[in-house]
C-alpha cells in the first residue's frame, strides 16, 4: 500500500510554525490516497510549493586523504522560505558500482517547524525515470512523538523515539553499506553516540548513470509538500563530509 499521507486535518492549519505540543495527531487523522508515495524524491519535489535544491554555488574540497568524496567546512545551509535546502552531486565515477557511501554533517535543532513531518535529509540518485531512481535513505523527524522515521525506500520505514531537544547541537553520522545490506544512522552529541537506528537496505547497487542519473545528498526539504512535510527553518547545517568506497 502506498504511503502518501496527505492528511485531511492538518488542511486547516494557518502555518508552518506549530508549537509540537499544540495537538497529538494520531494514525487515524491520516488519508492515504492511492498512486501517491512522499517518501519518493521526485513526487515529493512535484508536490512541493518549490525551488528545486541545489548546492548555491558553494565550493566543495576534496578529502584530505585523497579519498573519493568532498567535504563543506562551516556552515551550508540554515533554511529560510527564500532558500529551503540544499543538494550536492557526490562525485561518483560514472558506471563504477560502490559498496558504502558515508554522509556526516552537525545539526542545530533549532525549534520544531511542524508537529507532523521535519524533512532532515536524504540520499538519492535522480533519474527521469522511475524505474532508474533510487532512494537510499531518508531522515524526517516528527516533532510531536521526538520520533526518527527512516525511509529505506520500496516502501520500508523504520521509526524510533528518540531523545531529541531543540535548541540542541547534534553529529549526525548516514551510512549506507551495500555489503552489509543495511542503512546506518549514528547521533553524536560531542564524543559521545546518544542513540541511533537502522534497518535493511533496499537498493541493489551504488551507481552514477551519469547525466542527470546522478547520486545526491539533500538537506531539508524546496517546500511544504501535503500540507505535512516541512523544510526545517532555522535549523543549521554545517562541516558536511562525504565519502564513497
Amino acid at each position: 500500500m502506498k504511503r502518501a499521507l496527505l492528511i485531511a486535518t492538518l488542511l486547516s492549519l494557518p502555518c508552518a510554525l506549530v508549537p509540537a505540543s499544540a495537538q497529538e495527531l494520531t494514525e487515524e487523522a491520516f488519508f492515504i490516497p492511492a498512486g501517491l508515495d512522499p517518501f519518493d524524491p521526485e513526487q515529493m519535489l512535484a508536490a512541493a510549493t518549490a525551488v528545486a535544491c541545489t548546492d548555491a554555488g558553494i565550493a566543495t574540497e576534496p578529502l584530505a586523504d585523497g579519498a573519493e568524496g568532498f567535504t563543506v567546512p562551516g556552515e551550508f545551509l540554515v533554511p529560510t522560505r527564500e532558500d529551503p535546502c540544499r543538494a550536492f552531486e557526490v562525485p561518483l565515477k560514472v558506471g563504477v558500482p560502490y559498496k558504502v557511501i558515508r554522509v556526516e554533517f552537525d545539526l542545530f535543532l533549532d525549534r520544531w517547524v511542524t508537529p507532523i513531518f521535519n524533512n532532515v535529509t536524504s540520499l538519492r540518485r535522480t533519474s527521469p525515470k522511475r524505474h532508474e531512481r533510487i532512494l537510499y535513505y531518508a531522515v524526517i523527524l516528527r516533532g510531536d512523538r521526538r520520533r526518527t522515521l527512516l525511509d529505506l525506500g520500496a516502501e520500508r520505514q523504520i521509526k524510533k523515539d528518540h531523545p531529541w531537544q531543540e535548541e540542541t547541537q547534534y553529529r549526525i553520522v548516514m551510512e549506507a553499506n551495500l555489503p552489509s545490506r543495511r542503512i546506518y544512522m549514528d547521533v553524536f552529541q560531542g564524543e559521545d553516540r546518544v542513540f541511533g537506528v537502522d534497518g535493511k537496505m533496499t537498493a541493489r547497487e551504488i551507481k552514477s548513470l551519469g547525466g542527470d542519473r546522478v547520486v545526491k545528498v539533500d538537506f531539508s526539504l524546496g517546500g511544504v509538500a501535503f500540507n505535512a512535510y516541512f523544510p526545517v527553518y532555522g535549523w543549521k547545517f554545517s562541516n558536511l563530509k562525504v565519502v564513497a568506497e
